[in-house]
C-alpha cells in the first residue's frame, strides 16, 4: 500500500501534517530550493513535535553545497537524510564526494538518493548513474523528483515507460520508492499506477503556492486518495 509523504517547514506544519494522515513527515524549507534545507532548530522542534508517531525524513539540501556534511553529522534521529546532486553532472568525483557524506550521517539514519527527473536542468548525473550508484551504496530510499518547479512536474520529464523501469530495478535492489515533482489530482494517480512505497508532496498540500502553510484538510483529502487508491488498485 502507498503511503502519503508530506514535505513541512516547521514544528506547525508537521502537525497539520500528522494530523490530516501523512505517513512519513519530510522537513525542507521550500524557498531554499527542491531539497531546501531548514534549519537545524527547526529539525528539533519537528522531531519533538511529531515525537515516534511517524517517521521523519530530512533534507539536507545538494552534494557541493559547502554545509551538506555538517548538516549530514547533525541528522541524529531522522529516518532518512536526502541529498540532491545537483551540479554533479561536470564533477568526475561525485561518487565519491556522494559516498563521503553518507558516511556523515550518524548510525540508524538511511540515506535517500534522490533522482531529479529534470537532470539536465540540475545538471546532474544521468538518472541510470544515479540509480547504480545508489544501489552500490546501499541506500534504502530513492526519491524522483524535478530540480525546477517552474519547468514541469515529474512526467513532463520522465514518462511512465521510463519510470517504471527506474523504480523496477530500485524495488529489486530492496530501495523504498519515493515519488515527487509537482504531482497532484490525476497527476498522483499516475503515479500510483507505478505502485511507489509514498507520494511525496508539498504544493498539493498548501492552500495556493508551495511557499504558503500546510492545511490540514488538504493533507486529509490526499491522505484518502492515496490510501485508497492504492489499497483499491485503482
Amino acid at each position: 500500500m502507498t503511503g502519503l509523504l508530506v514535505s513541512v517547514r516547521d514544528a506547525t506544519e508537521a502537525l497539520a501534517a500528522l494530523n490530516g494522515g501523512a505517513d512519513v513527515i519530510d522537513i525542507k524549507e521550500p524557498r531554499n530550493g527542491s531539497l531546501g534545507p531548514a534549519a537545524v532548530s527547526t529539525w528539533g522542534e519537528v522531531t519533538v513535535a511529531v515525537s515516534d508517531a511517524k517517521p521523519i525524513s530530512v533534507a539536507l539540501g545538494e552534494l557541493l553545497d559547502e554545509a551538506t556534511c555538517d548538516l549530514a553529522r547533525e541528522a541524529h534521529g531522522m529516518s532518512f537524510a536526502k541529498i540532491g546532486l545537483s551540479g554533479c553532472g561536470n564533477e568526475s568525483a561525485w561518487h565519491e564526494r556522494w559516498r563521503n557524506a553518507i558516511s556523515c550521517l550518524p548510525t540508524g539514519v538511511a540515506c535517500a538518493a534522490v533522482i531529479y527527473a529534470d537532470h539536465l536542468n540540475a545538471n546532474s548525473p544521468h538518472p541510470a548513474a544515479i540509480l547504480s550508484q545508489a544501489i552500490e551504496f546501499e541506500c534504502e530510499a530513492i526519491l524522483f523528483d524535478t530540480y525546477s518547479k517552474a519547468r514541469g512536474h515529474l512526467f513532463d520529464h520522465l514518462d511512465e515507460r521510463a519510470l517504471g523501469s527506474l523504480c523496477s530495478e530500485a524495488k529489486q535492489a530492496g530501495m523504498k520508492v519515493v515519488l515527487a515533482g509537482s504531482l497532484r489530482d490525476d497527476l498522483i494517480l499516475r503515479g500510483l499506477e507505478l505502485e511507489p512505497d509514498y507520494i511525496a508532496v508539498r504544493g498539493a498540500a498548501c492552500r495556493g503556492d508551495r511557499r504558503n502553510a500546510i492545511d490540514q484538510s488538504r493533507v486529509q483529502a490526499l491522505a484518502d486518495v492515496i490510501h485508497n487508491c492504492s489499497s483499491a488498485s485503482c
